[in-house]
């Protein structure tokens, strides 16, 4: 580029590329500059961008994104500098927030820069905006929210106590810095306090949004892995690829009849010039990229072992799917049973299992760690940015707007009968059964719960058990009628788990799963492991005592079962 810029000396955006280009060069730390080069290249870029204001200054667009990219970069050159040029970054600013249009990434962008100049006041007008208008609200809401506690504990803004309290009648409590109802002598001190609260809740509910998060992306990926291999009935639906029972039964089903049809010769040479084994991994490296856009895996020290492990279940693996492979090369010799060792062996669950096991721990562990809100907003926008990128369902969804936006339609129903089971049909135990669980429940939903604050067990029989059930949508009576207890979430996190007589079904942010049988649930100290990767956990939840009463249901339903 230096050899042509001759060439393009009137060419505005010639400028902005080689400015851009100078700042990549000196900020990636893989290129194995030194510090002197490094330098080189940042002052290059400081030229460049100097180069772009001075032609630009006739700009006649109401909107041009180029130019705000421009302000927005050179303004992270600026903010390297020993002595930070305040007034050229907010004349940039300004810049950056007159071009972006409704460009609401950059106007995020513009919030943080005015915050790290100390320009606060500034920047609470264009959080404000961005909380309004929805966007990226939970980590705006934590930064707005923070401002608004600061100057009422400075004293700075007689109006912030106000401003506060309407901000958390319109988000979730959980995205807000907490608001002392009056300010102490030690306004220090006090801060300080309100920071070592908000930490320890926000670790909390961010362990839970990354869990939540990895939850969603394993699923996506257990979709694409099990469509790798053609599926003979068309237009199926994502959930026969599920890895649950009913969708393993179906996948069988369809499968068996289309080997056993006419067309079954024919069906096999599908399967074999699929090459299930090589997309296979292809697709595991496609989410091994993916999960590089987290912070927290990509430089974390466990990441080429954790990859290792995936390795060498592959390679555990290859000797059986060539195997396989062979006989799909002989007539009629793959049948429903090779189909099932794929299922069992080269299955996305039995290659990435321990993967992701490890994953999670680190997620948790990692979080804990945190000891600033700088690197808690830095996490916070890592997961959000994860989420949009994967196309992931929004995290920390607002309660009180999605009351508001609910809609009357059958694909809405809070909970649709077949989360009771697909094929469970089983009424072999009478009221005398029902009621021995009922009364294992009240015996001990005491020792369950250990904040009513925060969750409660709503227990058969209660009025709030009735109550519940009028203020959510339900299809006719038979979910009710087979629900014994309701451990209910009130935090944003909204993570309910029905008690029913066959089993236990999560429900996260009014969308319920399947249903698991009791002796499916299995004890891992913080959480209960619902079948991978479905976990249920909650801080104020007593998981022990509540594993005790599930393996004490279980016992009662197989019991029952058994005419004992």
């Amino acid at each position: 580029m230096n050899s042509i810029k001759d060439n393009f000396e009137a060419y505005l955006p010639f400028w902005y590329f080689m400015g851009h280009t100078a700042k990549y060069i000196a900020e990636d730390k893989s290129n194995g500059l030194n510090d002197e080069a490094r330098n080189y290249f940042l002052y290059n870029a400081k030229r460049h961008f100097e180069k772009f204001d001075s032609l630009n200054s006739y700009n006649i667009l109401r909107e041009d994104e180029l130019t705000a990219s421009f302000a927005l970069e050179y303004i992270d050159l600026l903010l390297l500098e020993e002595n930070t040029d305040n007034e050229k970054i907010t004349d940039l600013i300004n810049i950056a927030i007159k071009m972006a249009g409704n460009a609401n990434d950059i106007i995020e962008l513009c919030a943080v820069a005015y915050l790290k100049i100390g320009e606060t006041t500034k920047a609470e007008k264009l959080l404000a905006i961005l909380v309004n208008e929805n966007f990226n609200t939970a980590a705006n809401a934590k930064l707005l929210s923070r401002i608004y506690v600061s100057e009422f504990l400075k004293g700075s803004n007689p109006l912030a106590f106000t401003k506060y309290g309407i901000l958390a009648s319109r988000v979730a409590s959980a995205w807000l810095f907490p608001m002392p109802d009056e300010k102490s002598n030690d306004i220090i001190l006090q801060d300080y306090e309100l920071q070592k609260r908000y930490m320890a809740d926000q670790k909390f509910f961010m362990q839970k949004e990354y869990l939540d998060a990895i939850t969603q992306f394993i699923e996506k990926y257990i979709i694409l892995f099990n469509r790798i291999i053609p599926f003979p009935v068309e237009n199926v639906s994502d959930d026969c690829f599920l890895d649950t029972e009913e969708a393993h039964m179906q996948r069988h089903q369809d499968i068996y009849d289309a080997l056993k049809s006419d067309r079954g010769n024919e069906y096999r040479n599908e399967i074999r010039d699929s090459g299930f084994r090589f997309r296979s991994v292809e697709l595991i490296n496609e989410m091994l990229n993916a999960l590089d856009g987290l912070q927290f895996f990509r430089e974390n020290i466990s990441k080429e072992y954790m990859i290792l492990l995936i390795r060498k279940n592959i390679t555990k693996a290859s000797k059986d799917m060539k195997n396989i492979q062979d006989k799909l090369n002989q007539d009629g010799a793959f049948s429903v049973a090779d189909y099932e060792k794929i299922q069992s062996i080269f299955s996305f669950r039995s290659l990435t299992k321990e993967f992701f096991d490890i994953l999670q721990e680190i997620f948790i562990s990692e979080i804990e760690k945190i000891d600033s809100l700088d690197k808690m907003d830095n996490a916070e926008f890592d997961i959000v940015q994860f989420c949009n990128d994967q196309n992931l369902s929004e995290r920390n969804h607002n309660n009180a707007k999605a009351i508001a936006k609910y809609e009357e339609s059958s694909e809405n129903d809070y909970i649709p009968l077949d989360v009771i089971g697909k094929y469970e049909h089983d009424e072999s135990f009478g009221k005398a059964t029902f009621d021995k669980m009922l009364a294992a429940i009240q015996k001990v939903s005491e020792s369950i719960i250990e904040d009513n604050n925060q969750v409660e067990m709503i227990v058969r029989g209660d009025l709030k058990f009735e109550l519940y059930f009028k203020n959510v949508k339900l299809k006719g009576d038979a979910f009710k009628s087979k629900t014994l207890a309701i451990i209910d979430n009130h935090s944003f996190v909204d993570s309910d788990l029905f008690i029913t007589c066959d089993g236990v079904v999560p429900v996260k942010h009014s969308k319920p799963s399947t249903l698991r049988n009791f002796d499916r649930v299995e004890y891992k100290g913080k959480s209960l492991s619902l079948g991978w990767p479905e976990e249920y956990s909650n801080r104020y939840v007593n998981i022990g005592n509540l594993y005790d009463l599930i393996e004490t249901l279980g016992k009662i339903r197989n019991n029952a079962a058994s005419g004992k």
